[in-house]
């Protein structure tokens, strides 16, 4: 029978900040695509800046991807054998779905907001 070795308060100090610096590298990447997707809000009383909005929304998709990654399939086959390439594949797709996900909602609601524009220049120059 084996024991584990109790250091005190050691242990807890490095598991703990292990822990924290996790969470905390975790909410400053939420928080970086949330400074560069921000002026996304006031898109229609400033200049869009496109490379920082672009940026942002690539950054949304990975990150999203590597999250759906950990917490769907990394949790499911922990326990088996890994294989380096099938999870950068698996990882891949995950990203490659949000992306289109997030095209797909894009163009339509570019779409959208065309169709208003086109229907408020008809009533603009009917009146």
């Amino acid at each position: 029978m084996r024991f584990r070795v109790f250091h005190g308060f050691q242990d807890s100090v490095f598991y703990t900040h292990g822990k924290l610096l996790r969470y905390t590298l975790e909410i400053g990447r939420w928080a970086l695509v949330g400074y560069l997707l921000f002026p996304l809000r006031r898109r229609m009383h400033f200049p869009l800046d496109f490379a920082r909005s672009a940026l942002g929304i690539v950054l949304f998709v990975i990150f999203t991807g590597k999250m759906l990654y950990d917490t769907v399939i990394w949790k499911q086959v922990s326990g088996a054998r890994r294989d380096s390439p099938r999870d950068l594949l698996s990882t891949l797709a995950i990203v490659f779905l949000i992306a289109l996900l997030v095209g797909v909602s894009v163009f339509f609601i570019g779409l959208y907001v065309m169709n208003v524009y086109q229907k408020a220049m008809e009533l603009e120059l009917q009146g």
